[in-house]
């Protein structure tokens, strides 16, 4: 399908078809069921551009397609009521009333009543626009009350986050066909361009700080993350990973923007009445609100709490356990979406930038399939299934819910990444007086069907492990102080290998594991490295146990532990390998996380249950989570120093 250039020909016919259906049927009389023929042909066809435009010039023809498309729907598309409200917002900040103060329904503003004022909806609330929204509202309504100069600056922002897009598309080495996801987009067409939603403009505001965040400007960052805080609040939830990311010293960029208020200075809390007054009295199309007042039948207060300690909770996981802003980011917006009450379909024009480098399958979907309530509050539409709303939420998240538990389940990610195939492997073994079990190790590599590297790479043993390596032929040996980190990092810097992997001595790799290892590589070239399915060499239920979890979370979280065989792409790993004396295995983990995803071997190696054994099998559990613990939390404030020492110190005088 890559190389049929009459499918692409089709592909580029069937977009301007599709968006001349949609234009069609949004005029009067509505035609609901043609909108969403046409909605799903401008779907189709981004699915097939995306996948077929892989030249220069049939990408330059699609981003050029996009933009005319664009200005019919900026020109003949009706727009959103809530532009309404902006005009309005804009229009009496011009005669010196202040939105946060004064609700359109003010006497005050009597004199100002036209036809623009009968189309505001609730009249009676003041804004829920924060004041960077409120200076665009009035810059657009300069020279007076204009649907098309609001439309226009809304589009401002839309073709500002396909300059970004392509700028960190091009950054990242990722293919930029992956653009026309967020180009070709029906949502984005329909929201933005159509009907002028401002959520285009916090998504264009996040990226931008993503962008300055990888640049010499970071520190401005803080800038565009405030003006996005200021367009609509709920973007404050990213706060917490801009920190972890820059630090505290240029948190005065974040402040800056705050100087927009000055105008609009009031009361603090006018600021979060009107959104507060929303949260607590309005809900629609939110999935998890829905599923728990439906299975707790709890008040709106309750639930409110509920989805705020649940987003809290899951908001905290994502800050210790995903070290990439881009990825924690794109995770933070995605459960703000599922907690919130109210979640309208151009909501999801905040997550659609990030669908450019992760392409999720299950947000992907959610972009036709929301298109389905548009017509949910238009009492002109008289087809009942399009007023039904169980029916049209089941018809919106039952695929969303499908895919993400297909995702989940067969461990489909994906990064903005594109490493080389695989070629040769160098597989390092950190050792200290393992002279009992060095020999097997050694074996098991050697048995492999792959050709490869193999160092030792001693932390000044005392016995005889050297001897024992030395029985062997084509190994080669590096000594240094013992530390597992320094170790394998003294391996590597001896090592030839495009591929490295880190053995223990006390574990056996199965047959075939290294190429099967290299076949994933192949098969996933955003892939920076993973680790492989290990089992203990006792039959016990307990060390089933204790495997089952390490894989578990080995596979879904992507931190493994250094006896599940760790291996990564040398150009994965700019920074170099951690030279800690213990938990390298979990700051590998997390370096490799930021450049690449993580695959995860099954069947790849046995490991000894010796330590568990020797130090108590309670006693190593407890102490195996809380130094992870430890560590992840120590880590994402940057508190881990002199070789993670303090944890090396603490394990060992368990173990021996």
């Amino acid at each position: 399908m890559n190389q049929n250039p009459l499918l692409r020909s089709v592909a580029f016919l069937l977009f301007p078809i599709s968006a001349g259906i949609v234009l069609t049927s949004v005029q009067d009389p509505l035609a609901p069921w043609l909108f969403i023929t046409g909605a799903a042909g401008i779907f189709l066809s981004m699915l097939l551009l995306t996948s077929l435009c892989r030249d220069r010039n049939s990408l330059v023809l699609a981003l050029l397609l996009a933009l005319l498309v664009r200005l019919f729907f900026v020109l003949y598309y009706p727009p959103a009521v809530d532009v309404t409200r902006y005009i309005w917002e804009g229009l009496i900040q011009h005669h010196g009333f202040n939105p946060f103060v004064t609700p359109p329904a003010s006497e005050a503003t009597v004199h100002l009543r036209n036809d623009l004022w009968q189309g505001v909806i609730f009249k009676e609330m003041t804004t829920i626009y924060w004041p960077f929204a409120q200076m665009l509202f009035r810059a657009a309504t300069a020279n007076g009350p204009s649907y098309l100069a609001m439309k226009l600056m809304v589009s401002f922002f839309d073709l500002l986050t396909i300059g970004l897009l392509i700028h960190m598309a091009r950054k990242k080495n990722h293919p930029l066909r992956y653009v026309l996801l967020y180009a070709l987009n029906p949502l984005v067409l329909i929201f933005t361009s159509g009907h002028g939603h401002i959520e285009t403009i916090v998504a264009s505001l996040i990226l931008t700080g993503l962008a300055l965040s990888e640049s010499r400007y970071r520190s401005l960052a803080y800038a565009a993350l405030s003006c996005a805080i200021l367009t609509k609040v709920y973007a404050i939830v990213l706060l917490p990973f801009f920190i972890r990311k820059l630090g505290l010293r240029p948190l005065i960029f974040l402040f800056l923007p705050l100087l927009l208020c000055i105008p609009y200075s009031t009361d603090i809390f006018v600021y979060f009445s009107t959104p507060t007054t929303f949260a607590s009295h309005f809900s629609h199309n939110g999935l998890f609100q829905t599923l728990l007042k439906a299975a707790l039948d709890l008040t709106n207060e309750l639930t409110l709490l509920l989805l705020a300690g649940i987003l809290g909770s899951a908001l905290t996981a994502v800050f210790f356990l995903t070290p990439s802003l881009l990825k924690a980011s794109c995770s933070a917006i995605g459960l703000m979406l599922l907690c919130l009450p109210t979640v309208h379909p151009w909501y999801f024009l905040l997550i659609t930038p990030f669908l450019v480098f992760f392409r999720q399958r299950s947000w992907l979907s959610l972009h036709l399939t929301s298109i389905f309530l548009i017509f949910y509050f238009n009492p002109a539409i008289p087809d009942t299934i399009f007023h039904h709303k169980p029916l049209l939420m089941t018809l919106e998240y039952l695929p969303f819910l499908g895919l993400s538990a297909y995702e989940l389940i067969r461990n489909r990610k994906r990064w903005p990444a594109t490493y080389p195939p695989p070629g040769t492997v160098s597989v390092v073994i950190p050792v200290r007086n393992e002279e009992d079990r060095i020999a097997g190790c050694i074996e098991s590599v050697q048995l492999q069907n792959q050709p490869c590297q193999i160092i030792v790479a001693d932390g000044e043993s005392s016995d005889r492990t050297l001897e024992r390596v030395a029985e062997f032929n084509g190994i080669e040996t590096c000594s240094c102080e013992p530390g597992r980190g320094v170790q394998i990092a003294n391996g590597i810097r001896h090592a030839s290998g495009e591929v490295i992997v880190v053995l223990h001595a006390d574990s056996r790799l199965t047959h075939g594991a290294l190429k099967r290892m290299l076949t994933a590589l192949h098969k996933s070239p955003d892939a920076a490295g993973g680790a492989m399915d290990a089992i203990y060499d006792s039959p016990l239920p307990r060390f089933r146990l204790i495997a089952l979890l390490n894989n578990f979370r080995a596979r879904f979280t992507g931190i493994a532990f250094g006896d599940q065989a760790q291996f990564f792409r040398r150009s994965a790993l700019p920074q170099g390998f951690p030279e800690y004396r213990l938990m390298e295995d979990i700051e590998l983990s997390m370096r490799l996380k930021e450049h690449g995803t993580l695959l995860f071997i099954p069947g790849g190696v046995r490991s000894s249950s010796r330590r568990w054994n020797s130090t108590g099998y309670f006693t190593n559990f407890i102490s195996v989570i809380w130094l992870t613990g430890a560590f992840l939390f120590l880590r994402a404030f940057d508190l881990v120093h002199d070789k993670a020492e303090w944890f090396y110190q603490r394990y060992y005088r368990q173990v021996r």
